[in-house]
């Protein structure tokens, strides 16, 4: 019996038969576009049963891009007949392959299919609108069809709140003692939070933002951090003097900061160098700084007030000179980007139009106590508060009568949500 099992096992340790792989569905350079499905039809032999088979998709370095799924057949051929559905939103546009990989135990096989993936447009799956009555936030939805439902309740104080479109996150941040919690987009379950520690008289978070899938956090004692999507720090950075940040803007290798002391006389436009924070430039101003927006490689426009006066201005990084650009006879209120060059803002009771090129300020629309806009690039609508309590939806272009959504507590912002920012 032992020559027996000796000579088996020498046979299998010498299995020179490798599993043969015929690839029928997809085709060679077939084409498809995130957020479709790939049909796989794919037969595997071998003269022994197959351990398993693996499916994936690798990018031109054949790093794999996503994963299509594992099986474990019963005997010595296996047809494959299922599909992947390419749902990574982020994937970028370009030429992939479907990679199987055979094993009998012994020998592997693995088969290249060379596919061309174009990436998802970008487009609007609706917006939030979150409103405040004392310290209950409600966060509303309004869909494609124009229905407004309510998404989610909150007890807290607030200072801000933002969406990541690539992570399907919702981020609201307290203000006195408030946590900041991450919501998913999905189903409304908490994700992960960074809890408050309340110190009266004084304020812990003051600014939250998002940029790329990163939550920049702004604390009143004099610091900022910078989380990734699943609540881990990526950065921490204390600011000298105390000052914290009320405006966050990465900007090529550098992190662009408006930041102002607690007693509101020190401020400073920043250039820190990314990652190591530290201050490539630190100039100070004596206006404060509504918003940031970059404009070409080098300068970015900024949305600024200073007393009752509006004034837009090119911050250029490579020289930190800051120069007047506009003037407006009234308090920028909120801007929103339509493209580099383009701009809209709120001011007073007014909704007014900027072209950088132009140097000039349009009046766009009259509206009452307008305080938050924002401006959808997909489908070219832009959406406005007025009044506290009502969002106006209109065409950037169009001069058809808006639609009007009315709120019962005092609206806070509008946040759009994208398949993919």
């Amino acid at each position: 019996m032992f020559p027996c099992l000796v000579f088996i096992s020498c046979k299998k340790e010498s299995d020179t038969y490798s599993p043969q792989i015929t690839i029928t569905k997809p085709y060679e350079n077939q084409q498809f576009i995130v957020g479709e499905e790939i049909s796989v039809y794919v037969e595997i032999c071998d003269d022994r049963m197959l351990e398993y088979i693996d499916v994936s998709i690798t990018d031109e370095n054949f790093v794999t891009a996503f994963h299509g799924g594992t099986y474990y057949p019963e005997n010595n051929c296996y047809t494959l007949n299922n599909y992947i559905e390419i749902d990574d939103m982020q994937l970028l546009t370009g030429n992939y392959y479907i990679l199987i990989k055979a094993s009998d135990g012994v020998n592997e096989t693995k088969k290249f299919l060379k596919i061309h993936i174009a990436a998802a447009p970008k487009k609007i799956n609706y917006f939030l609108v979150v409103t405040k009555n004392e310290n209950n936030l409600s966060v509303y939805k309004i869909d494609s069809a124009n229905i407004v439902t309510l998404a989610k309740t909150i007890i807290s104080d607030y200072c801000g709140s933002a969406v990541s479109s690539d992570a399907q996150q919702f981020y609201v941040a307290g203000n006195y003692m408030g946590n900041i919690s991450v919501f998913s987009l999905s189903d409304w379950q908490q994700q992960w939070s960074i809890p408050v520690i309340v110190n009266p008289p004084f304020p812990y978070f003051e600014k939250i933002d998002v940029h790329a899938s990163q939550l920049y956090v702004s604390y009143r004692d004099g610091k900022f951090e910078i989380y990734n999507q699943t609540g881990s720090i990526i950065t921490s950075r204390v600011i000298e003097n105390g000052e914290y940040p009320l405006k966050f803007l990465p900007f090529n290798n550098y992190l662009i900061t408006y930041e102002i002391s607690p007693d509101g006389l020190q401020k400073h436009l920043i250039a820190y160098h990314v990652p190591s924070m530290t201050i490539y430039k630190k100039i100070l101003i004596n206006f404060e700084i509504q918003d940031i927006y970059p404009f070409d490689n080098d300068n970015c426009l900024l949305f600024c007030n200073n007393g009752a006066q509006g004034i837009i201005k090119l911050f250029t990084l490579s020289s930190g000179d800051v120069t007047n650009k506009t003037i407006h006879s009234g308090i920028i209120r909120n801007v929103t980007r339509i493209s580099s060059s383009d701009y809209l803002f709120v001011s007073d009771n007014a909704i007014w139009y900027y072209n950088y090129e132009a140097k000039g300020i349009l009046l766009w629309k009259n509206a009452q106590n307008c305080q938050y806009i924002v401006y959808d690039e997909t489908e070219s609508n832009y959406y406005y508060s007025q009044d506290y309590f009502n969002v106006y939806k209109r065409g950037l272009l169009s001069s058809a009568l808006p639609l009007v959504f009315t709120f019962p507590d005092t609206v806070l912002t509008i946040l759009p949500v994208y398949n993919k920012d």
